[in-house]
């Protein structure tokens, strides 16, 4: 859309990319690597249209593309948490023996994701 838009619009369509970048990174239930990948292609696809194919405003751009990266990097970290970090935690809960019933059926629910 960022390519086909007229000024002053094509440089308002980023917001729109955030959501989709924070949903491979953490609502979809894609492994990290191919939601790095996906958002990876998208800010470059965006960068690429943004400064060649329909150029925007450069003081829009470099605004544009923090918010996205930011985005990008929370939506990952997120997807990080969730398939590595956290079954990591509810594992070492287990370990101690202490966990509550809320956690160990959260747990089960994550192995049978795995």
């Amino acid at each position: 859309m960022t390519a086909i838009m007229q000024p002053p619009f094509n440089s308002q369509y980023y917001s729109g990319l955030i959501l989709v970048v924070i949903y491979c990174g953490s609502l979809s239930r894609m492994n990290f690597d191919h939601g790095f990948l996906i958002s990876i292609f998208l800010v470059a696809s965006y960068q690429t249209v943004g400064l060649v194919i329909n150029p925007i405003p450069m003081n829009a751009y470099i605004s544009n593309n923090f918010f996205l990266v930011v985005a990008m990097g929370m939506g990952l970290f997120l997807c990080l948490y969730h398939r590595t970090l956290y079954p990591a935690l509810l594992r070492r809960a287990e370990d101690r023996g202490g966990e509550e019933r809320a956690d160990h059926r959260c747990a089960c629910r994550v192995r049978a994701r795995q």
